[in-house]
């Protein structure tokens, strides 16, 4: 779930930010606490 989730959100931010390169997959932690409370 997780994945397809980033995967629709990467084509959205793809399309309105043509001149930025996105990762093709999470670079972070999966864990629940750590994406809602870490600096990115």
């Amino acid at each position: 779930m997780f994945d397809e989730s980033f995967d629709v959100a990467l084509k959205i931010v793809r399309t309105e930010y043509l001149e930025t390169n996105f990762p093709n997959t999470w670079q972070f932690s999966r864990d629940l606490d750590t994406m809602l409370n870490a600096n990115f």
